[in-house]
């Protein structure tokens, strides 16, 4: 077992809370910490004096995602500095050669998984050489969680027409037919996706360059492991926390993932005709709250992650 510790803002710790909330099982909190949440065999703690500590087998994918490191108990081995990126040991070897100015590049992101209404979606693009990089760059691409979606709905069109892409969009009644009928976790939905992306851009008749980098969700080992019952796997992949920050092509695939997103969202509230509120907050519950009362419990897995403890909020499933 992994031990990593954070020295948190009060707002940072809050907003950490928020967004493991919807995912995370409340534990009872020991004396003279703020809460306690277990997500995927992981457990956090937050301290009255601001530490975070996180403790499990694959605690990376989640604690190198938060903050700054302050006292990790040992190295962590699967996390990449900004130059370099890491592999499982059953996929490419990590090479530090590969830089961000390395062409061609491909790169992976998703959306919609920390979102209780609206579908998953994983975006994959090539960026072929340094021309179609600046002409990205010219476009001011980054991280979609960090620009306006006005500005997505406005710089993706481009985007598709500049590099080669594929898009894999899990709609809700599928998303939860494999987490809850076949038991499958949210980061073996994720590397499915990913995995289904790379592979359809192959399909299409493209060569996957030597730099596929994902925007890294859990450990390279772990992430091939979810994909053991796969009939075909994507083995030349390398994995970098905040991606999306470092690599164009990361970039670019989340960018057009959020762009899917916001249309398949669009589409949500013209079938039911109600606002809906993204996130998996109060405001969240709320709008799904409404949205139950005119389509009905019934219905509601065709537009919520019926596993997220929104459901049990809103009376739609009972606490376990």
């Amino acid at each position: 077992m992994s031990t990593k510790v954070k020295q948190l803002s009060p707002a940072q710790i809050d907003a950490l809370y928020e967004r493991l909330s919807a995912h995370a099982q409340k534990r009872k909190a020991p004396q003279y910490a703020k809460w306690m949440v277990s997500i995927q065999g992981i457990t956090v703690t937050a301290w009255n004096s601001g530490k975070v500590v996180f403790q499990g087998d694959e605690i990376d994918w989640l604690a190198d995602s938060v903050g700054e490191s302050t006292a990790p108990s040992k190295p962590a081995s699967n996390s990449s500095k900004k130059t370099k990126s890491s592999s499982s040991k059953t996929g490419k070897s990590s090479s530090s050669a590969l830089s961000h100015d390395t062409f061609p590049q491909a790169g992976s992101d998703e959306v919609g998984t920390g979102d209780y209404i609206g579908p998953v979606v994983v975006a994959g693009v090539i960026v072929p050489d340094e021309k179609t990089a600046e002409k990205l760059r010219s476009l001011q691409i980054t991280d979609s969680k960090a620009m306006r979606d006005d500005v997505i709905v406005k710089v993706a069109p481009e985007i598709e027409k500049l590099v080669p892409h594929s898009i894999v969009i899990v709609n809700n009644p599928l998303y939860n037919e494999v987490h809850d009928a076949r038991g499958y976790n949210l980061n073996k939905i994720k590397a499915m996706l990913h995995n289904q992306v790379y592979l359809n851009l192959q399909k299409k008749g493209y060569t996957l360059p030597e730099l596929c980098m994902v925007d890294q969700f859990c450990a390279p080992d772990l992430y091939y492991r979810y994909l053991n019952d796969q009939p075909a796997v994507v083995r030349t992949l390398h994995f970098q926390t905040k991606a999306e920050s470092s690599w164009i092509a990361v970039a670019a695939a989340s960018v057009l993932a959020r762009y899917a997103f916001l249309k398949a969202w669009e589409a949500m509230e013209e079938k039911y005709g109600v606002k809906l509120e993204k996130g998996g907050g109060a405001n969240a519950t709320s709008s799904a709250k409404a949205l139950m009362k005119k389509i009905g419990k019934e219905r509601m897995g065709e537009a919520v992650k019926l596993h997220f403890a929104n459901s049990v909020k809103i009376g739609l499933k009972k606490p376990e």
